[in-house]
């Protein structure tokens, strides 16, 4: 299986759907056994750690965690550009540092 960035996937025994964040490289390797992803939500932006990604969705910013790659079971889709543009705007004002 194939995880890229930018996809949105079903994962077993979780009741969300999660966007990947890590990159292709990182994913493809036999170790970690993980994959780093954020929350998918339907809704509209009430937190400022919400990012749309389209389709009426919304990537939790701020619960970015990795993930088993043995239970990512189908992917949904991939968002755009812009989308993971702004994702990666909000994950820099929560890592940038004065």
């Amino acid at each position: 299986m194939s995880l890229r960035r930018g996809e949105v996937w079903a994962l077993r025994g979780y009741p969300l759907p999660v966007l990947v964040i890590s990159g292709g490289m990182y994913n493809d390797q036999p170790a970690p056994r993980t994959v780093l992803a954020m929350p998918v939500v339907i809704g509209e932006a009430t937190d400022a750690w919400t990012a749309p990604i389209g389709d009426g969705e919304l990537a939790v910013v701020d619960r970015m965690r990795p993930y088993p790659k043995r239970d990512f079971t189908q992917q949904h889709r991939r968002v755009d550009v812009q989308a993971l543009t702004e994702v990666d705007n909000l994950l820099f004002k929560i890592l940038a540092t004065d």
